[in-house]
C-alpha cells in the first residue's frame, strides 16, 4: 500500500483539532486570570469547550488508521517505528521543557535532581504522549479482536466504555456526595475506562457507517451539548467560584457527543475498504490542494509538541495577558498554529534525526 495515499477527511480533522489544541490552551491560560463569570471568562470558557474534542479526536483517528483489516501490523516495526520513536520524541521534548523551566527559575537554585525532575516531567501538554504509546502497545490485541469479533460485540464494548467512563464521569463531576462517588469508583470495566474506547469508536465508525438519521441526530445534538457544556459549567462557577474540568472534557457526554459529531462530519465520504495505513485514509487525487492539506497534516504532531514554546514566547504571551481575549485568543492561537506549523515542517525535512523531533 502506497504510505502517500491520503483521506482528506482525517487529514482536515487533524489539522482541525492540532489548531483547537492551541485555542484550548490559549483560553485556559487567559480563563484562570479572569474574574468568574464576567462576559470575557464566559467567552474564554466557550472558546476552551468549544476546542474539548481535539485530543479524543487525534484518539479516534488513530484508530481508524491503526485497527484497519486492510492493513498488517508487524509488531517489531510497530515497537521499532512507532513506539520508540514516540519514547524518543517524548524524552526529547521533556527534557527541553524541562530545561526551559529550570532556565526561568534558575539553575543556580535548583539541585541536580530537581532538575532531572522537571526534564522527566516536562510540560502538562506532554501527557499524551504515554498515554497514545501505551494504547499502541495494545494494538495487535486490540487488530486481533476487531478482526475476528462481530459488529455487535464491538457496539457491547462501546457501550461498556459509554456507561462505565462516559457517564460515570459525567454523574461524579455532578456531585460531591462521598457516598455516591465511592459507589460509582467501585464500577471501573479497566480496558473500556480509558482512551481505548475513543480507539475503538474511531474505528467503528469508519468500518460500520451509522446511518444518515443517526448521524443527523448528532449533528443536531452538537450545539445543544456544547450549550449544556457552557450553562452547567456557569451555574458551579457562580456556586462554587470554581469549575468542574471532568464534566466537560474528554470523558464528559456532552464532549463525547460533539467530537463524535465532528469525526463523522469529516469522515461522511470514507469507506471501510478505502482507508489505509498511517499516517493516512480514504484515498484522494494528487492534486495541489491534496499535497497540501497532506503536508499540514503530517506536521499536526510538530505542532501540538512545539505549540507550548511558541505560546508562551515573550512575543506572544504578553499579548495573550494584556489585551482583550475576544483579541488575544484567536490572534495568539492563529499566531502559534503558523508559527507551529512551519517550524515543524522544518524539523520534520532535517534528515534521519527529523523524525525522532516531530
Amino acid at each position: 500500500m502506497d504510505r502517500e495515499e491520503r483521506n482528506t477527511g482525517l487529514d482536515l480533522l487533524r489539522i482541525l483539532a492540532a489548531f483547537s489544541v492551541i485555542v484550548l490552551h490559549t483560553s485556559a491560560h487567559v480563563w484562570n486570570y479572569l474574574p468568574i463569570l464576567s462576559r470575557s471568562w464566559i467567552y474564554a470558557c466557550a472558546c476552551n469547550i468549544f476546542t474539548r474534542f481535539s485530543v479524543p479526536a487525534f484518539v479516534m483517528i488513530s484508530g481508524a488508521l491503526f485497527l484497519n483489516p486492510d492493513h498488517s501490523i508487524n509488531i517489531k516495526k510497530l515497537w521499532l517505528h512507532s513506539i520508540l520513536r514516540l519514547f524518543i520524541i517524548y524524552i526529547i521534548w521533556s527534557s527541553i521543557y524541562g530545561l526551559i523551566e529550570c532556565k526561568n527559575i534558575g539553575f543556580s537554585t535548583l539541585s541536580h535532581t530537581e532538575i532531572i525532575k522537571k526534564m522527566i516531567i516536562g510540560r502538562y501538554h506532554l501527557w499524551f504522549l504515554p498515554m497514545i504509546i501505551t494504547i499502541y502497545m495494545l494494538t495487535p490485541i486490540l487488530r486481533t479482536w476487531t478482526q475476528k469479533t462481530s459488529k455487535k460485540e464491538i457496539e457491547y464494548f462501546l457501550k461498556l466504555f459509554i456507561i462505565f467512563q462516559i457517564l460515570m464521569t459525567t454523574i461524579s463531576s455532578l456531585t460531591k456526595n462521598p457516598e455516591i462517588l465511592s459507589f460509582l469508583a467501585g464500577f471501573r470495566v479497566e480496558l473500556a475506562c480509558s482512551y481505548v474506547g475513543y480507539f475503538v469508536l474511531g474505528y467503528y465508525l469508519i468500518q460500520y457507517p451509522i446511518s444518515d438519521k443517526f448521524r443527523t441526530s448528532l449533528y443536531i445534538a452538537f450545539f445543544p451539548s456544547f450549550l449544556i457544556n457552557i450553562l452547567v459549567t456557569c451555574n458551579y462557577a457562580n456556586e462554587e467560584q470554581a469549575i468542574r474540568p471532568a464534566f466537560f472534557d474528554s470523558y464528559g457526554l456532552f464532549t463525547m457527543l460533539m467530537t463524535t459529531a465532528i469525526f463523522l462530519l469529516f469522515t461522511r465520504k470514507s469507506k471501510p475498504s478505502a482507508i489505509p495505513t498511517p499516517p493516512a485514509t480514504n484515498t484522494t487525487s494528487d492534486s495541489f490542494p491534496s499535497k497540501i492539506i497532506a503536508e499540514l497534516s503530517r506536521s499536526t504532531f510538530g505542532v501540538y509538541l512545539i505549540h507550548l514554546l511558541i505560546m508562551e514566547s515573550p512575543i506572544l504571551l504578553p499579548i495573550l495577558n494584556s489585551y482583550n481575549p475576544y483579541l488575544s485568543i484567536p490572534f495568539v492561537a492563529i499566531a502559534t498554529f503558523l508559527a507551529a506549523l512551519a517550524i515543524s515542517a522544518l524539523l520534520r525535512h532535517i534528515p534521519f534525526i527529523g523524525r525522532y523531533l516531530c
